[in-house]
């Protein structure tokens, strides 16, 4: 919570790091009880969470871009070095 009486989470609202931790299934018991109650009475809350299932969404639907450089090369050699490549010893 927050001094400021003019933010969100001085009006009862869940802030954003409650949000996530709810979206990610990760809010304890008593605090994702909270915010449930407080959506289904704040309609914009049910904007704010409704918005970031949606971007989550849009998120996970995008395709992993490829790892540059060295990491690219690692993986299309399926792991493996190339022949006479060598990792240096480690002190």
């Amino acid at each position: 919570m927050t001094d400021d009486p003019h933010s969100p989470q001085a009006h009862g609202h869940p802030d954003d790091e409650l949000l996530a931790a709810y979206l990610d299934g990760e809010a304890p018991v008593t605090e994702a009880r909270a915010v449930e109650a407080h959506v289904a009475a704040c309609a914009a809350c049910r904007e704010e969470l409704a918005l970031a299932l949606h971007a989550r969404s849009a998120l996970a639907s995008l395709p992993e871009p490829p790892a540059p450089g060295l990491a690219a090369d690692w993986r299309e050699a399926g792991g493996a070095l190339p022949p006479g490549s060598a990792f240096p010893a480690s002190s």
